[in-house]
Order: C-alpha cells, then structure tokens, then sequence
C-alpha cells in the first residue's frame, strides 16, 4: 500500500465545501498539498450551484440534485487508468451541506452504479451538522434555525422549506447511520460546552460524539471562501493528508508484495457478487426507520434498554426469550441500535425473514462472510489472498467459508461484532455449534470483541463461561402489551385529531375505550399495530358517539382483521386489484425478500414485454408510499427490502380454505412472470441499462461511467 510518499502517484482527494449557503465540490492537485496542514484553493469551477431552476433551496429536491451533481464530478475526476489505482474521496460537509453529504452516502451505498465512490471514501468529516433530534429540539427546530445562521434567501418561502424539508432531513439521517460506520468520520461543533459534556455522555460513536470546534463560538464559517481556508486552523488539521490518505492504508498481512489497490477493489468486488443474493452487494445494517415507532418502543422497553450499554454488554450473551409474537425481534433490534449508538459495531444478523432464504449451514455462513465483508471493506485485505485462490479454483466450499470467517475474526483489529440471531434453536445445529465455539474463542482474543444476541420462545442458550443478560418478556407481556397500545393511541389522536381536544373527560373516555378494546386483542404487536391503524381509520367523524359505535364493531380477531383489509381492498378498481394481486404475491412466493426498486419491475411486467423501455409508464414512481397505503396491514418495509414476516399474515394468506377474496397467484403463474422479469432485464446489455430501469422512482438517470 502506497505512503506519504506517493500521494502523488496515487491522485487527489476530493473535497465538498459549503461556506455561506453554497455548496461546491473542489478537485485539489495533491502538488499542492504539503506533509502538513496547508492551504486549499479550488482548482476548478463548482460543480454545485445554489438555487436550480424550479428547486427551492434546501429542499429535498435540491439535495437530491446536488448529491448527484457531486457524484457525477467525483466520477469524471477520478484518476485514468493509466494514471494510478485509484482516487480516494473526502467528503466535508459545513452546516446544512452536511446532509448533501450524508444523500452522497447513501446514494453511493444503495446505487451499484456508484458502489466504487462508496469504496474508495476515506473519511468524512461533518462542522455543525446535525445528527439527530431530541425532545428538546425536533427537526423543524433545528433545520429552521440553520437556514437563518446560513442567511438562506428563500424569498418568503422558509415556512415551506421548513415543512417539506425537516421529513426528509431526518429521514436521511436516520439512513445514514446505516452506513456510517463503515468510514472514518470527525464531527466537530461550535461549542464550549461540548468538552464538559465529553466525559458524560455515554455515546462513544464518532458519528454522535461531538468534537470541539477549537476556534471557539466566535469562529463564523459562513464568510469564507476555499482560498481562505488557511485561516481556520481546526479545518487544515482535519484535511492533513498524513492522517487521511496514509495511516490507514498500510500494508495488511495477507496480500502479496506488489498488489496494487485497484487488483485488492476488484477482487473485493467479485467476492461480493458471488456472496450476494442480489445485484445490490453492499449489506445494509437493519434500524427502524420510523420516528414514532422507535420513540414508541424505547418508551415501552426504557428500563431493559437503560441496562443495555456497551460497556456492559461487550465480551456477553443478550438473550430474550417470551412466547411467539411478543415483539422479541423488535427488542433485539432496539438493543443493536442502541449498542450501536455507543460504538462502531459490526452487525451481522439472521433476521426472521432470512430464514426462507437460509436454510442451509453453507447459506448462512455465505450470508455472515457477506455482511461482514460488505460493511466493514478494511477487513478484506487479510483475507485477500485467501478469496483469490477460491475464486480462481471456484472452491467455495462449507469448510472453506468457515476457514475464511475464522480468520478474519481472529485477525481483525479494534473491531466489535456484534452478531443478532432471532429464534436461535430454529437454526441448523452445525450453526449453532459454530456460533457457540466462536463466542468461546473470542473470550481469549485482545484485539476485537464479540457480543451475541439471541432470541428464542423457551429455552436458554448455553454460551459457557460467557456473561449472559436475560431478558424474559414473559411475566411482563401484558404490561408491554398495555404500554404500546396507549402509545400508539397518544400517536394517533395527535394524528388526526387536534391535541387539545384529548383533554376533556369525553376525550379521555373515548381513549380509555379504543385502549381496552385494543388490548382485548389477542395476538402480535404487528396485528396490534395494524388494528389500531385500521380503526382510526375508519373513525368517519369525530364525535365520542361515532367513534364509540366503530369501537364496537372493530374485528375481535387477527383472521376478521385480515378479512377487513382484504374487502376494502376488493372494492377499488379493477387495476389496483390486479397490482395488489401481483405484488403480494411476488413478496410472500419470492425466495427472498425483494427490493422496492424490483419490486416495482415485477409487478409492472405485462405479458410479451419486450425489454425495461416498454413498462417504463408502468412503473409506480413511489412505490413505498402505494405499498403502504393500499397494504398497511400486510407487509414490513425495512431497509428498501419488502417482506411479510406476521406469521398470522403469511398464514392466512396462504391457506387454501380461506375465505379472502384475493386470489394470489399460483406457483405455476408467478414462475412464468419470473422468466418474462428475466428476459426483460437482461435484454439490455447497454451499460448502466439496468439502472437507468430499476432506479428511476429513486434517482434521476444520469450517464453511467463505462
């Protein structure tokens, strides 16, 4: 791996600034840069420009635009072929330009297209942009308050930016934290009482741990331009090339003398594609993405979660055990997030809906070498040599991928695993054997922990002489059960109705009765969740009267529920029908869970298509939000992944004597729709044709480098 030396040679990082309310992308000539802190100036014309036409400023629009004008710019300068291997990438974000940044990761780690400006980002650095709200300041706080510091002119137009934009904001905040861990980040913030608050906080994250801004409060960064960048000491410390282009690319034990960076990428990346179910290689870290269904759940579980931090739980076992349906799974990813919150870890999990998918030890130990590799790239380079050979001599075997997984957890450095198994005595018993002798070996490693999260109906796992903290939810589901039925409520009164109209003694009645009448309902927290939904729903006015009389006559039983949903879904138009039909179909037949992006390919498929062009008028433009309202009660969406997970769900809908009206199609039918789904994306071997048609509801096309 190259030093200092040959910076040079190896081409120039590429820099996103924003000062004042402009955001430019600046290619540097590595000339220019000196050993140490030095001065930047911007050697090119801004890629970025304030204010497209018809785009407000700031709105999610906008941010889109300009993501993928900084995108295209990396890629049309990053280094030739014959120049060098590569061209590494800085991404700093100043103020509201922090969350261009944070739409330019995830871009680049969703779209395949940009999979390689994912790879080759060194580190990012964020100045006073915020991460996430609090109680105390709620995103349309926080995102008003920037654009006045920024003194954006929006010509009377702040309200609606506001409005528009702090959704959104948080909605890619929250789909940063997904990749974040997987870079080098520095957060710094105007301050001076950050360093007080240091050694308090319990959130040890990069991303989340604040740095102080050393120039102090006083320090303005809105008045300065890329050529006077020498004047803010803190910024030339953060850029210092020694730290960002060199220290962390050393040399690694298991690649041979003379490889170079480019053969470590593109053998990284076949090795992906083999491991992959899908085109999209890059494994994405599960989170809940809804703000109301977190803040709901932390509510519920605040005591196990006050007792779940890192520094307690690494080097031990998490189990959770309860009956079917009480929300273990929910818990668990409650418990990653928070353990994640505190420190970089790696999760590598088998979710419930993986276990249609994996149902082999050699699947699983595909899927544990994939996630891994996928979201932590540095840990590639031990196993380099290794993965060379198996490729070349296509030897992927189930001890091999057992070798690979062995060494890598033995030879990585400062890394916490953090491995989430749901319903771990389902699993093969080879699995649970491996499991088990990694989580003994990795007691006696110095250089990375493990923390293991299981979850199961009864039993307890034994993890030997491993520390385990259980928690049963079983002695206190109805109280959970209680709690998130009053939250939900809360949340839903705040919906549709005025808040204020909650505090009358009829108001609290009426919510006294939705509440009984919720709890009263036997079954998972998802059918809990749908029959609430489902009733306010149908509340026509708002009178206690009216709301008293749907109570009544609410489904008393998941099967009635379900039978509700299917009914109301039969009286819409013929068309809706047919795609409602055609798209639970392919989520429940399908082995395994589809992405959106598919998803709105396959059920736009009419017969005799030809290739991606001719369904183009077919393709939903949003299709999470069609999912969502005309299957609220049906399916998950997580992750832009698609799956019904409700076993009450799948088993209603599959059965062959129930009475629903829809009639999902048979195995026979959704095969011959699979084969027409192949011939239509692989008709097109333009390059980029592939992207250009699963991609349009997400991004604009744009040219696809060769």
């Amino acid at each position: 791996m190259p030093g200092l030396d040959t910076i040079q040679q190896e081409g120039p990082p590429f820099v996103l600034e924003n000062v004042g309310a402009k955001a430019r992308h600046t290619s540097h000539s590595s000339k220019r840069l000196p050993k140490r802190a030095g001065a930047y100036s911007a050697s090119e014309k801004s890629s970025l420009s304030v204010g497209s036409p018809g785009d407000i400023i700031f709105s999610p629009a906008w941010i889109k635009n300009e993501a993928l004008n900084l995108l295209g710019r990396i890629h049309q300068n990053a280094p030739q072929k014959h120049e060098c291997d590569l061209g590494r990438a800085l991404l700093a974000g100043y103020g509201l330009a922090g969350i261009i940044v944070k739409q330019v990761v995830l871009l680049a780690n969703t779209a395949p297209r940009f999979y390689d400006i994912a790879l080759n980002v060194s580190d990012i650095v964020f100045f006073n942009t915020p991460h996430k709200s609090s109680e105390q300041s709620a995103w349309e706080e926080i995102l008003l308050e920037m654009l006045r510091s920024a003194d954006v002119r929006s010509a009377g137009q702040l309200t609606r930016v506001v409005s528009k934009s702090a959704c959104f904001f948080a909605k890619v905040s929250k789909g940063f934290l997904r990749h974040a861990s997987r870079y080098s980040l520095n957060n710094s913030v105007c301050d001076n009482d950050v360093e007080q608050r240091l050694d308090k906080s319990v959130y040890r994250h990069e991303l989340l741990r604040e740095l102080p801004w050393r120039g102090g409060p006083s320090v303005n960064l809105w008045p300065y331009t890329a050529d006077e960048l020498h004047r803010l000491e803190s910024l030339r410390n953060c850029f210092a090339p020694f730290y960002l282009l060199s220290i962390r690319y050393r040399s690694t034990p298991g690649v041979r003398d003379g490889v170079s960076q480019k053969q470590i990428n593109q053998v990284y990346f076949e090795t992906l594609q083999i491991l992959s179910p899908s085109r999209w290689v890059l494994s994405e870290t599960q989170i809940l993405h809804e703000p109301e269904e977190s803040m709901t759940l932390r509510k519920i579980y605040k005591g196990i979660l006050s007792r779940s931090r890192m520094r307690k739980m690494c080097g031990c076992c998490v189990q959770i055990t309860g009956p079917s349906g009480c929300g273990k799974w929910v818990l668990a990813k409650l418990v990653v997030q928070n353990l994640c919150y505190e420190s970089a870890a790696l999760v590598v999990a088998l979710p419930p809906k993986s276990q249609k998918s994996f149902k082999s030890p050699y699947s699983i130990y595909t899927s544990f070498l994939h996630q891994i590799l996928s979201r932590r790239s540095h840990l590639f380079p031990s196993v380099y040599n290794l993965l060379s050979e198996v490729i070349r001599d296509d030897h992927w075997t189930e001890n091999m991928l057992k070798s690979i997984l062995a060494s890598i957890l033995s030879q990585a450095q400062d890394v916490t695993f953090l491995f989430a198994i749901h319903d771990f005595p389902s699993w093969p018993t080879e699995v649970q054997a491996w499991c088990l002798d990694m989580a003994k070996r990795s007691q006696y490693s110095s250089k990375s922990s493990c923390v293991w999260i299981t979850t199961s109906e009864k039993a307890r796992i034994d993890f030997g002489s491993l520390q385990v903290h259980h928690f049963d939810l079983t002695k206190k589901l109805g109280q959970y059960k209680k709690r998130f039925v009053q939250a939900k409520t809360d949340i839903l009164l705040e919906k549709y109705y005025d808040s204020t109209s909650a505090k009358d003694d009829l108001s609290r009645d009426v919510r006294r009765k939705i509440i009984r009448s919720g709890t009263s309902l036997h079954g998972s927290f998802d059918s809990l969740n749908r029959y609430l939904e489902y009733m306010f729903q149908t509340f026509t006015l708002s009178s206690a009267e009216a709301i008293e009389r749907n109570i009544r006559g609410a489904p008393s039983t998941e099967l009635e529920l379900m039978q509700r949903h299917t009914a109301d879904l039969n009286q819409r138009p013929l068309v809706v029908v047919e795609w409602v039909i055609s798209a639970l179909s392919w989520i429940l037949l399908s082995v395994r869970p589809l992405r959106l992006q598919e998803l709105a390919v396959a059920t736009a498929l009419r017969r005799g298509v030809a290739d991606l062009s001719s369904i183009r008028t077919s393709m939903c433009l949003d299709i999470e939000a069609d999912l969502r309202r005309l299957l609220p009660g049906f399916l998950v969406i997580e992750n832009e992944h698609v799956c019904i997970v409700d076993r009450c769900t799948i088993g209603t809908l599959t059965a062959t004597d129930a009475k629903l009206p829809l009639q999902l199609l048979t195995n026979g039918e959704l095969t011959t729709s699979c084969l027409e789904y192949l011939t239509a994306v692989l008709s097109d071997n333009r390059p980029g044709a592939w992207d250009r048609g699963l991609g349009q509801m997400l991004v604009p096309p744009i040219v696809q480098v060769p």
